[in-house]
């Protein structure tokens, strides 16, 4: 049985509704890979799949591998720089280094 197309990958990522159904489309994307592990659409669609689970770490990681492949992949430059600006906020904790003088609630 061939490998799903592309397509049909994107396809089911779009159609995904949770983590479960994520997770076999993950399984397959990586096991392409290590039969292509230079295609690049490939990478998006598992970039994609990591960004969907909140694995924003891995989805950068890929995005990288990408720009290792294609330096001239807008795409892939701009969601490593949404995805950095998601854990830039998501990581910031305002109880590690409280600004107490300035905070507007306080007033």
């Amino acid at each position: 049985m061939p490998p799903p197309s592309r397509q049909k990958l994107k396809e089911r990522l779009a159609a995904a509704q949770t983590r479960q159904d994520l997770e076999p489309l993950l399984e397959e994307v990586n096991h392409q890979l290590k039969n292509r592990s230079d295609s690049t659409q490939l990478i998006h669609i598992r970039a994609s799949i990591h960004t969907r689970m909140q694995q924003f770490g891995k989805a950068i990681n890929d995005y990288r591998k990408i720009l290792e492949l294609d330096r001239d992949d807008k795409t892939a430059q701009q969601h490593i720089e949404q995805l950095q600006t998601i854990l830039r906020y998501s990581a910031n904790d305002i109880y590690a280094n409280p600004n107490t003088n300035l905070d507007p609630w306080l007033e």
